[in-house]
């Protein structure tokens, strides 16, 4: 008898899971909305349950967190908020109802995307669901980061703290993680809302195995490369001090990348950085693509690797070893001054600088391009060649008509990352080895940074600096990524 109602519950069970299956695929409202509902509903409970303000003074050992309730009751108290203190007894900082306020309509917005996230994931949004639930989460994305900038950033926003001083709010108090891990989860939910659709509802029932092995890997990636960029990014909006650490320092806004803009010699050291990031694009692709041809047209086999070889092998060596082949070359008693017979003065020379610099980066590197070319040009087929030499066709115009064109996924890859590295490509670690008697005249951004940001502890600067290079570049990439694909109808995405 129990062997009978098992049976009779499994097949019962199979055609509700089948139905399932078939409106979960038909209806990726469904997905859309549970993934939009978990983000709002753990914004929810951050808000809520987690601290969102810390203040305090290291000299008086005083630290202090205030989440959602603390805020109420600062509101309910007229923006004063009273902790106990040890030994000095009550002590009160004031919070800028503004502030508050703000705070709260951030938990309102999202409660409004949690309730439209269910409604939904049900189908009872219609049609433009998609449109509403990604308009929706975009605007909590937009409005959250409004309400930090103001946080971090404004001085008409008050605060008084425990010593009855008026200050800006972020002189005061600081923004903790939770702030900015409720930004990070509209971004995610407003971008599923948007790329949710039918085949990827598919997709994710077809292949659930490998997005569930994809997860560790996924979490990696948050761990050790999202999480750290949210530090820096917050560094460089603080005033970075080691005892106090990331979060316990203070907040003085855009300070930073203002005096990035504002530094008299800036202006000069990124024309240098340019300068050096192009000439060394330049001579990392057309090189390498020259060489590459001539060896692959070549006819002793042997031969070729054996070349290859040899210009791959500097590829391994540091940039110390470099410098230390090239000083037996250049310096006052190098091997130069002994054939000429002079003292010319290579290292100590802004005029020979920048050719030094490719020359030396030119033979460590070339090896490397050239393979990377060697390998794309294997791959193009030989009865093309031979149809061209058929009909005529000379080395030069099969060159430019069969070889270039068949090998220009690689060179617009190639170029792409280069690109990408215009402000980061100029060589920081042979620069300081190269330019250490010139360093004034030859700075590029990087060895600014070590001598203004790590020199001088100021920390904030140099991760201002860093944002501000990987903004631009990512910008440089998407810019040329699009050209390429209009241009030249290949593009890296």
């Amino acid at each position: 008898m129990t062997d009978s109602k098992v049976l009779a519950l499994s097949a019962n069970a199979a055609p509700r899971k089948r139905a399932f299956r078939e409106k979960f695929d038909s209806s990726p409202n469904i997905l859309r909305g549970g993934i939009a509902a978990v983000c709002a509903f753990a914004a929810l409970l951050l808000l809520v349950a987690a601290p969102i303000f810390t203040f305090g003074d290291e000299s008086v050992s005083l630290s202090v967190s205030m989440g959602f309730f603390g805020l109420l009751k600062a509101l309910a108290g007229g923006g004063v908020y009273e902790v106990q203190h040890s030994e000095f007894g009550t002590l009160g900082v004031t919070v800028s109802v503004a502030a508050i306020v703000l705070v709260l309509i951030t938990a309102t917005v999202w409660l409004a995307c949690f309730v439209l996230s269910v409604l939904c994931a049900f189908g009872k949004l219609g049609e433009k669901d998609r449109i509403a639930l990604s308009a929706a989460n975009f605007t909590a994305f937009a409005w959250q980061a409004v309400v930090f900038v103001v946080l971090i950033a404004s001085k008409s926003v008050k605060a008084q703290n425990i010593y009855g001083e008026e200050t800006a709010f972020y002189r005061t108090f600081s923004l903790t993680a939770t702030y900015l891990v409720c930004v990070l989860l509209s971004l995610v939910a407003g971008g599923c809302s948007l790329g949710v659709n039918g085949r990827n509802v598919k997709n994710v029932r077809r292949y659930k195995l490998m997005y569930l092995f994809l997860l560790p890997a996924a979490a990696l990636v948050v761990v050790y490369n999202l999480y750290p960029m949210l530090l820096s990014f917050c560094l460089s909006l603080k005033d970075y001090v080691i005892a106090d650490g990331i979060w316990g320092s203070v907040w003085v806004g855009f300070k930073n990348f203002k005096t990035i803009f504002v530094d008299p010699d800036m202006l000069r050291i990124i024309g240098n950085t340019i300068l050096i990031s192009v000439l060394r694009m330049v001579i990392s692709i057309i090189p390498p693509i020259i060489l590459a041809v001539m060896l692959f047209d070549m006819g002793a086999r042997k031969v070729r690797k054996g070349i290859q070889t040899i210009i791959y092998i500097p590829h391994f060596f540091s940039w110390v070893v470099v410098y230390a082949i090239a000083y037996a070359f250049v310096n006052p008693d190098g091997l130069i001054n002994n054939v000429v017979n002079g003292n010319v003065q290579i290292l100590a020379n802004e005029g020979t600088f920048i050719p030094l610099l490719l020359i030396t980066d030119l033979w460590k590197e070339c090896g490397w391009g050239t393979i990377l070319y060697m390998a794309a040009l294997t791959n193009v087929d030989p009865s093309l060649h031979e149809a061209a030499a058929i009909d005529g066709a000379g080395p030069v115009k099969r060159l430019f008509k069969i070889t270039l064109p068949s090998i220009t996924p690689t060179i617009v890859f190639t170029t792409v990352m280069a690109v990408g590295n215009l402000l980061k490509g100029a060589g920081y670690e042979q620069i300081m080895l190269f330019g250490s008697d010139i360093m004034k005249s030859a700075q590029v951004i990087d060895t600014w940074v070590v001598w203004r940001g790590l020199q001088r502890l100021q920390y904030g600067l140099g991760a201002a600096v860093s944002f501000f290079q990987s903004f631009i570049g990512m910008l440089m990439v998407i810019g040329c990524n699009a050209l390429s694909k209009r241009w030249v109808g290949v593009s890296l995405y």
